[in-house]
């Protein structure tokens, strides 16, 4: 079970995606070594931090040695193959984020928020929660924490890496999976700590990001 938001006419999961099967209940391979996760061409997920991959974190808690807190914090991270999968890694009646899905999040977000002294909006910042977040940066706002007005709960669940498998950026940046395709990869929604804005990134198939599941319904 996923705790959701409703935000304008979409309707969000306020956690990130955790399942180990697809829609139809086949499972979704785990646990890949760096060797695996690097060459698979098949949808894989993973836990920040586990096995004996290198591991860099500035999180509250040890995400890099401690897999139960990050599994329950941060959900797991997904290969590109995952999220392009047509078993749905999201549940039935749910789809994996699309580009139009954030753009139309963002637009109803800008809506509501204020603009800086340099005309950017806090559109991340309503999406982030109030803690967890890591910005050392000068004039950082709030520590890069943000309010968590709409409950979307974002939190910077970090990344696995393609070129060689490694974990890092937990603490410090957030990217959510979108199944739109970009290039040879699909474009992706990045959260940063120390920005205010949404901002968008892209992956390929062995770069491991977050997901977030959209309501199909209307």
């Amino acid at each position: 079970t996923y705790d959701i938001t409703w935000i304008g006419n979409q309707v969000w999961f306020a956690e990130n995606l955790r399942t180990t099967v697809y829609a139809n209940g086949d499972e979704v391979p785990t646990a890949l070594s760096d060797a695996e996760w690097t060459a698979t061409s098949s949808g894989a997920s993973a836990i920040y931090g586990e096995g004996t991959s290198d591991c860099s974190d500035v999180s509250p808690f040890d995400a890099c040695d401690d897999e139960a807190q990050s599994l329950a914090t941060y959900g797991r991270l997904y290969n590109m193959h995952a999220v392009l999968d047509e078993r749905n890694v999201c549940p039935s009646g749910w789809h994996v984020s699309t580009k139009n899905d954030w753009e139309e999040l963002e637009q109803y977000v800008n809506d509501l928020v204020p603009q800086d002294y340099y005309g950017d909006y806090y559109s991340a910042v309503v999406l982030k929660t109030t803690e967890g977040w890591h910005c050392t940066a000068t004039n950082n706002f709030n520590g890069g924490n943000g309010t968590n007005e709409l409950g979307f709960s974002a939190l910077p669940a970090g990344e696995r890496r393609g070129p060689n498998g490694n974990f890092a950026e937990a603490g410090k940046r957030a990217d959510f999976w979108t199944s739109t395709a970009y290039g040879a990869g699909c474009h992706a929604m990045r959260l940063s700590a120390c920005d205010i804005e949404l901002d968008w990134s892209s992956g390929f198939s062995q770069f491991g990001f977050s997901v977030r599941c959209v309501w199909d319904g209307e």
